[in-house]
């Protein structure tokens, strides 16, 4: 005879299994699979969006460089930037790195555009504009 429990072939005569000790009049008690939780997916949140004045003020700063309005450009661009800045500490959105690229690139085209009105004044106030501008259309 085989043992209800742990199936060890045994005799009869037997009233517990010497294998795993159970006695062979118990009930069977079904042995329980343990439960195999699927995980959860969770939702995947959505990440948080750029912070836009941040995004204006770099795109400003970045213009700035390229297309020069004696500096408002660049002046505009680096004030939307430092309002960037200090708004994304209440605000959970993205662009840090944007708002503090959009700072230092406005501040180094207003140091840009500051020498260059230097320099333009001091070829007015010389006379040599006239020159400095027929070099160009020459």
């Amino acid at each position: 005879m085989r043992c209800k429990h742990c199936g060890f072939e045994t005799q009869e005569s037997f009233d517990r299994c010497p294998a795993c000790g159970k006695q062979q009049s118990d009930p069977v008690e079904p042995e329980i699979a343990p439960v195999v939780e699927e995980p959860v997916q969770q939702e995947q949140a959505a990440a948080p969006r750029f912070n836009r004045i941040s995004v204006v003020g770099f795109i400003l700063s970045c213009s700035s460089l390229v297309i020069s309005f004696f500096g408002l450009n660049a002046l505009v661009g680096l004030i939307c930037s430092i309002v960037g800045l200090s708004e994304l500490r209440f605000v959970e959105e993205r662009g840090k790195g944007l708002a503090v690229a959009g700072v230092i690139t406005g501040i180094f085209s207003l140091i840009l555009n500051v020498f260059a009105i230097i320099f333009l004044m001091q070829l007015m106030y010389t006379g040599k504009l006239d020159q400095f501008i027929a070099g160009f259309q020459a």
